[in-house]
């Protein structure tokens, strides 16, 4: 409640961005209201620090009969504040780790991956 009475004192919109998965996380941006969707879908990729939601991510809506229709990026955001985005994950990317070496291994570390045959063999 905080959060969208923030966004209404500035002048701006709350929008909530899901997957078409029900089970999908949801993602909530504050946008100008006479904002295009391409302006909303460049807020959740800064939102996720994920730029790729540009070129892979895609809104849509459903109908009645449960099919799925593209909305254009051209359109106006207009009064709709929950949309749907489909192509990619709603999550912040995940920190890419260093490969495991001889001088980072640590056997108790339980996120570390044996993966092939010879490193099995040396435990």
């Amino acid at each position: 409640f905080y959060q969208q009475a923030m966004a209404a004192a500035s002048g701006l919109a709350e929008v909530t961005v899901k997957g078409l998965d029900p089970d999908s996380r949801a993602v909530v941006v504050n946008v100008h209201p006479k904002c295009t969707l391409l302006d909303v879908k460049q807020a959740v990729g800064d939102a996720l620090d994920r730029p790729e939601v540009m070129e892979l991510g895609r809104f849509v809506m459903m109908t009645p009969n449960e099919e799925v229709k593209d909305l254009l990026d051209t359109q106006k955001l207009g009064p709709r504040r929950n949309l749907l985005l489909e192509g990619i994950p709603l999550f912040p990317k995940s920190e890419e780790r260093p490969a495991w070496t001889v001088e980072n291994f640590n056997p108790k570390d339980e996120e570390c991956l044996l993966e092939t045959p010879r490193s099995i063999k040396a435990c």
